[in-house]
């Protein structure tokens, strides 16, 4: 019987200063309340995405991985992060099983 863990996503927009068209965003992540963890950046959220869940799949042949996504970063304006996601039409999985 395997094990239940949860890793935590910690996700952030991030909008240069310099010119505000220019939007990337930045994870890390590993299982919560451990020190360490895998962080990674891409300007397109949805590859960013496949490329967590798909390094979280390695886990799945040992734990029940549930997705724990905090989410921050540079808002649009007059929006917030988590609109901004959904308006992109990205899904953050919550969990991750053996394929």
């Amino acid at each position: 019987m395997k094990r239940s863990t949860v890793m935590q996503v910690k996700l952030d927009r991030l909008v240069e200063d310099e010119d505000p068209e220019d939007v990337g965003w930045y994870a890390e992540w590993g299982i919560r309340d451990d020190s360490a963890g895998t962080e990674d950046s891409a300007e397109d959220l949805r590859e960013l995405v496949a490329g967590i869940a798909s390094d979280v799949h390695r886990w799945t042949h040992r734990y029940d991985v549930t997705l724990e996504w905090v989410i921050g970063g540079d808002a649009p304006e007059g929006s917030t992060v988590e609109k901004e996601i959904a308006r992109l039409g990205v899904t953050l999985p919550r969990n991750i099983s053996v394929k």
